[in-house]
């Protein structure tokens, strides 16, 4: 068995990807509930459960406030590849993009 640390991880990350498919499959109730406990379990500040809100707005039709918080992402973090690549998805689901 893994150590407790490793196992929060790996739970995490199974939660991530529940949430990612609930976002997929147009649940964003299921999606919510489970970025609520992701953000409880970890900063309120992480990346990941940054990108996860994003994702959901994105997902309601909020591109402009999605695009908003992944430029905060990217201004704290210049580095940030997935806020540069959900920008690019933003634009693109705007039709600013081909």
């Amino acid at each position: 068995m893994p150590p407790p640390t490793e196992q929060i991880l790996l739970a995490s990350n199974t939660v991530t990807q529940l949430c990612v498919a609930a976002l997929d499959c147009g649940d964003f109730a299921l999606a919510k509930k489970h970025i609520a406990d992701l953000t409880k379990s970890f900063s309120s500040d992480s990346t990941r459960g940054q990108v996860l809100v994003a994702k959901l707005m994105e997902a309601e039709g909020s591109l402009d406030k999605a695009k908003t918080l992944y430029e905060a992402m990217l201004k704290k973090n210049k580095a940030n590849t997935m806020a540069m690549k959900r920008i690019a998805v933003v634009h693109r689901s705007k039709g600013e993009l081909e």
